[in-house]
């Protein structure tokens, strides 16, 4: 909950204690009311900062899926995932580099009784050590394979987001148009409905008539308020894909509909698709060439 959301509920609850001292006898109840004004202008001044500070963003498809790529919180664990292999093979490349060791001490050597020699000892030494074989090239081997894997996850997890956001931009565009033909419908039956009754009260039109065009409208105007309620529910849902909590309470996010073109539709391919050109056989593939290293370096530590 943010700052503004935990003082407009404080707010919320000193208007309730207040309207309670209403009923009080005065001068009571004049304070109580001259407290009460100054409330009203304190949450005044802090609806309009909060509304003058927030961003307002207008998005179609593409700076949507755009936007949710390098925002979405669902992204995050995989890119930190891909960052974590690239370092885990730069460590198992480090294997074949010569290893430096450097040692200094320096102290006091003495017995008693002393000797009489210089009881100061001080010794430095460096060592370069260089493996000629290990099994570190298997290794790396393996951390390159597990590198490509989260590259692969990465890749997994954007594409199915982007087609998450495709597909809810476009149920957003078509209850967006939904929407619009239901105005249009509305104010249809509206002026129909005025007419009837304009009739019905000069005694040119029945009863009958009036009664089944105000169903009408009471019907449409129904019909109205669910098409209002599903672009809200389809904007929130779209929302929750592309940007983080922290952005939604901060951002007004609105949305350019794209236009339904059902020509645009390819038709499904007569061919089937190759298989091991798939992200899913890819992976697998590399998975199975990880553990066929590792049991080669199991077997050469017996």
């Amino acid at each position: 909950m943010t700052l503004f959301h935990i003082v407009a509920t404080l707010i919320k609850k000193m208007k309730n204690k207040i309207n309670f001292f209403y009923t009080l006898p005065s001068p009571v109840a004049l304070k109580i009311k001259l407290l009460s004004k100054i409330v009203a202008l304190f949450t005044a001044a802090l609806l309009a900062s909060h509304s003058a500070s927030a961003e307002v963003l207008k998005l179609n498809l593409k700076s949507a899926v755009q936007f949710a790529v390098e925002n979405a919180p669902g992204l995050e664990s995989t890119r930190r995932q891909m960052a974590i292999s690239d370092m885990e093979r730069k460590n198992a490349y480090s294997v074949f580099l010569p290893q430096v060791d450097l040692s200094s001490t320096h102290g006091i050597n003495d017995r008693d009784p002393s000797l009489g020699t210089n009881k100061h000892v001080s010794e430095f030494g460096l060592g370069l050590t260089e493996n000629l074989y290990d099994n570190g090239i298997i290794q790396y081997d393996s951390a390159k394979v597990q590198k490509k894997i989260a590259e692969f996850d990465y890749a997994k997890e954007r594409d199915r987001l982007v087609l998450d956001i495709a597909s809810q931009f476009l149920q957003l565009s078509l209850v967006m148009r939904l929407l619009e033909v239901q105005k249009t419908q509305y104010d249809i039956i509206n002026k129909q409905f005025n007419s009837i009754s304009s009739l019905y009260k000069q005694g040119v039109k029945t009863r009958r008539d009036y009664l089944r065009f105000s169903s009408e409208l009471r019907r449409s105007q129904i019909q109205l308020q669910n098409a209002q309620t599903r672009v809200k529910n389809t904007e929130a849902d779209l929302i929750k894909l592309i940007a983080t909590t922290e952005q939604i309470t901060t951002t007004t996010f609105t949305f350019d509909p794209e236009p339904v073109n059902t020509a645009a539709v390819k038709t499904v391919p007569k061919e089937k698709p190759d298989v091991q050109k798939h992200w899913i056989f890819q992976v697998a593939k590399m998975r199975s060439e990880v553990f066929d290293n590792e049991v080669d370096i199991a077997r050469r530590s017996y």
